[in-house]
């Protein structure tokens, strides 16, 4: 076995519970040391750069992460989760819902 593979074993599972959390609640990005503070808070140990980039071999990891370096972590953002922004008149939105209860002819 592998020393990646020790290492992805024991800490993968609960590191991706938290970065999973952390981007369904819209978290776009985070600091490496904020991450290491809510780590820590859950018993967990601190991630460097070298162990972090260990860790994001994960496959489940790596599906949740769009680029990281020494101080940032950038989260993936799936089309599926993104809205359409309304334009500064808030037209869109209108149009939206004029189209959702446009049900075909007057009765």
């Amino acid at each position: 076995m592998k020393m990646s593979d020790i290492i992805n074993e024991g800490i993968s599972p609960k590191l991706y519970m938290v970065l999973k959390q952390l981007q369904t609640n819209g978290v776009t990005s985070i600091k490496v040391d904020q991450l290491n503070d809510k780590l820590a808070n859950m018993g967990l140990e601190a991630f460097s750069y070298e162990t972090f980039a260990l860790q994001h071999n994960d496959p489940r990891i790596k599906k949740l992460i769009k680029n990281f370096n020494k101080d940032e972590i950038i989260f993936a953002q799936g089309s599926a989760d993104v809205l359409p922004q309304a334009g500064a008149d808030g037209k869109e939105v209108g149009q939206m819902a004029k189209r959702a209860t446009n049900v075909g002819a007057n009765l």
